[in-house]
């Protein structure tokens, strides 16, 4: 079960910087982007004829957890981290709309990956539910956007000065000349809770995860 820890805003380190982003300087958000590298990971899915996209969703979660600037939240009127995380993500409907799904981390990918699978394969409800399913308070949103390349990307969130999770947005990947194959990568979140700094580290995480899919991919 995941544990959400309430913060002792007397002791908390960044409780200035908490208080300068949603009292002074309410809802300051900001989005990077960054080209990563995911070469391996494309080769090595190709190479066990496995889908690529859960891959994408494991690496991103898993590494976001590890970080209490990507977990912080309100819970029960409470603010606090989450100690785990789950992918909200969007999927394509036959009638051109999308809803959201989602499905539980687990620290096993095999098991995560049959999970991915498995919600795949449930059936459409009413095409006017954004949310086919209930999904857990500790969800943060990652989409995969396979047919868009792009440089730069914005995301804004009217009214999130409570929202503090991240949104990692994901674009079209490309072989370079060198035969690197990489993948633009927006991240977009909350500055009273998430610095430069740390979007930095998550991305520098992220990218040793994908170079090494042996260490986490194989069944």
């Amino acid at each position: 079960m995941d544990t959400f820890t309430p913060l002792d805003m007397e002791i908390w380190p960044r409780r200035g910087i908490y208080k300068l982003y949603t009292e002074q300087w309410t809802t300051t958000m900001f989005s990077t982007t960054k080209r990563i590298d995911i070469s391996n990971t494309v080769e090595y899915a190709h190479r066990l004829a496995v889908k690529l996209v859960p891959a994408l969703y494991w690496v991103f979660t898993k590494n976001l957890a590890a970080s209490e600037a990507f977990t912080l939240a309100f819970h029960e009127g409470q603010l606090g981290h989450w100690d785990s995380l789950h992918p909200l993500y969007p999927v394509l409907r036959q009638d051109g709309n999308f809803s959201f799904h989602t499905i539980e981390y687990t620290p096993d990918y095999i098991e995560f990956y049959d999970r991915y699978l498995a919600e795949a394969e449930k059936p459409e409800r009413d095409p006017a539910d954004v949310y086919p399913r209930e999904a857990p308070e500790n969800v943060y949103n990652i989409s995969v956007m396979p047919y868009m390349d792009f440089d730069a990307f914005s995301f804004s969130l009217k009214n999130a000065r409570n929202y503090f999770l991240p949104v990692i947005t994901l674009g079209k990947y490309q072989e370079q000349e060198d035969g690197q194959i990489l993948m633009p990568c927006a991240v977009t979140v909350n500055h009273a809770a998430t610095d430069g700094r740390h979007v930095y580290d998550l991305l520098e995480a992220v990218e040793w995860d994908f170079a090494c899919p042996e260490m986490w991919m194989t069944p």
